[in-house]
């Protein structure tokens, strides 16, 4: 540099035959402006490449953090899936001996079945055996019968037959009324009323003719309900009647009987219906309706809310066939 710098000094000064007339100082004066401006250029050379240095550095350690963050990126991923893989093949591992005991015990269990299966099939066959053999007797009984009683066997048979049905059919009667009030534990009871003719005549004759349901327990009362006519005016209208019985349950429900009773009456095509609503009140002069019954039954009671009008339903079509469908519960 200090050659080329002393080469561009000297390309400026004078030519020889000017030399002489020119000082030290020219000389050193030059010089100094040459080596100042050498020096800014360089200095800003210098500048130049340290900014370019930075951005270079800059760029380094840009890319430096890019690798970092995707080495970390990479890691995390493959890392995570690498351990999530591992966990995978031994719940696979896992499973595979679990459904491989399953299957050892299922097949225990197909081997145990079939052997149950082989016995069950011993079993009929020996079953079979005996009903051909019962069957084998009962006709040598038949026979043995037909040769001590002669031809009125079949007239004896068809007697025992006829009484053993009433017994059959007396005992059925008399275990389903046993069962039947317990049984019917519910809210609702329906029936179909007859001779609703002859009930409406006797109330235009006697005032009050009252049909009575059997006694059934709902929501564990023992209770009986019927539909009473009776002639008011000129109109013979209908009215729900009810009535307390001592029962089974009566230690074990809240008395006195405040409950709202509701009757409907069920149009026989058309399946529409009619509502009527009473509440039983405790009153002094409800009590004997009311109360818990004591040694048999309470009076009966009805509800004058209840009315229906006997001309309205004949009407209407909820008569038919001298009968009407009713429906009575025991609401909260």
């Amino acid at each position: 540099m200090k050659s080329r710098c002393t080469a561009l000094v000297f390309d400026e000064t004078p030519e020889p035959q000017q030399r002489a007339n020119v000082n030290e100082w020219t000389y050193l004066e030059l010089f100094e402006r040459k080596v100042e401006q050498r020096v800014r250029e360089l200095d800003a050379k210098l500048a130049q490449l340290s900014r370019k240095s930075d951005s270079v550095s800059d760029k380094l350690i840009e890319i430096c953090h890019n690798d970092n963050h995707l080495k970390e990126a990479l890691t995390e991923q493959f890392g995570t899936a690498s351990i999530g893989t591992l966990d995978r093949l031994d719940r696979n591992e896992a499973e595979m001996k679990a459904l491989a005991a399953q299957g050892k015990t299922i097949e225990q269990r197909v081997g145990e079945l079939d052997a149950k299966i082989a016995q069950i099939a011993v079993e009929t066959g020996s079953l079979s055996e005996k009903l051909i053999e019962m069957h084998n007797s009962i006709i040598h009984v038949k026979e043995a019968l037909t040769e001590q009683f002669g031809s009125g066997l079949d007239h004896k048979l068809a007697e025992m037959k006829v009484f053993y049905a009433e017994k059959i059919e007396s005992l059925r009667t008399s275990v389903t009324s046993a069962v039947a009030p317990v049984a019917s534990d519910s809210r609702t009871h329906q029936r179909v009323i007859t001779g609703y003719a002859e009930l409406k005549a006797n109330a235009i004759k006697d005032g009050v003719c009252v049909s009575w349901s059997d006694k059934v327990y709902l929501r564990r009362y023992l209770i009986s309900w019927g539909l009473g006519f009776r002639k008011e005016g000129k109109i013979v209208n209908a009215f729900l009647h009810f009535q307390l019985h001592e029962g089974r349950e009566d230690d074990f429900i809240n008395w006195p009987f405040t409950k709202t009773l509701m009757l409907s009456i069920i149009h026989p095509e058309t399946r529409q219906e009619l509502h009527r609503e009473g509440q039983a009140v405790l009153r002094e002069a409800t009590r004997k309706y009311l109360c818990r019954p004591v040694g048999g039954s309470n009076e009966p009671a009805s509800f004058a809310s209840t009315r229906f009008n006997s001309s309205v339903l004949e009407r209407d079509g909820y008569v038919k066939k001298d009968q009407l469908l009713l429906r009575f519960e025991v609401l909260l």
